[in-house]
This record gives C-alpha cells, structure tokens and sequence, in this order.
C-alpha cells in the first residue's frame, strides 16, 4: 500500500469547514423538527379520497401491520 502524507490545501480546509456547516445545519433543523416543524405538515389535496380508495379495495385480514387509528392501509 502507497500512502503519501502532503501538506493541506486551502481546498481541504475549506471542505472541513463545509462539512462543518452542513453537520451543523442537520443538527439545526432536528432540533426545529421535533418541536415545530412536525406540527407543520399537511396532507395533499386529494390524498384521503384516494387513500380511501385504495382501502375499500384492500383485504384487511391481510395487513401485515397494525397502523393505528390514522393509518388504514400500506401503500406504496
């Protein structure tokens, strides 16, 4: 195996930093998410007809999953 030590780079350090500032901003948005954000979310137009849909066509003994009261069906 032929490893070379070089000196760092402007580039390398400017990569460090970014990878910095990206793990920073992950953190910064979970934090935001699992108080505000995950209060935020709406379904899409049209979706519970189609859910509907899909779980009158669909047998319930079937289901592989107990989804709960929200969720009738797998799909996708």
């Amino acid at each position: 195996m032929n490893l070379r030590l070089r000196a760092a780079t402007s580039e390398d350090y400017l990569f460090l930093w970014a990878l910095n500032r990206v793990a920073d901003a992950v953190v910064c948005y979970q934090e935001r998410f699992s108080t505000t954000g995950l209060f935020e979310n709406a379904v899409y137009q049209g979706i519970p007809e189609a859910q509907a849909g899909v779980v009158a066509n669909t047998d319930r003994e079937k289901m592989p999953l107990n989804f709960g009261p929200r969720h009738d069906a797998v799909i996708g």
